[in-house]
């Protein structure tokens, strides 16, 4: 399920998705999030959102690819974190071990208190 028709996925947000349709977890591809105090754009757009957990998921693909996109993966998550958008961050090389981490940040995120 997709919000934005015009966008292409990457292989690890495909990757992704190729997971929670396995697990037979419900999302939605592109989720617009709008009204972020501290944002300097309109909205942003999460990678998933699972409306039956209530939580997002982000893949920070290119975060090792340059200090500019390390910088602006911080200050997505950063904003994420000070609105209390309940997020799981996915990186790189959690790939291989998506299904360890998947649960792991789980179990974080519903100990985090908000």
């Amino acid at each position: 399920m997709q919000n934005n028709t015009n966008y292409t996925p990457s292989k690890g947000e495909l990757f992704i998705e190729d997971y929670l349709a396995n697990s037979r977890i419900e999302y939605i591809e592109q989720f617009k999030i709008i009204d972020l105090k501290g944002d300097t754009s309109n909205y942003r757009i999460a990678d998933f959102y699972l409306p039956k957990l209530g939580f997002y998921v982000e893949y920070f693909g290119m975060y090792n690819n340059s200090k500019k996109d390390r910088e602006r993966y911080v200050f997505k998550r950063d904003l994420y974190i000070k609105n209390r958008k309940p997020t799981i961050f996915i990186y790189p090389e959690d790939l291989g071990i998506l299904d360890y981490v998947f649960h792991t940040e789980v179990k974080r995120l519903f100990r985090y208190k908000i």
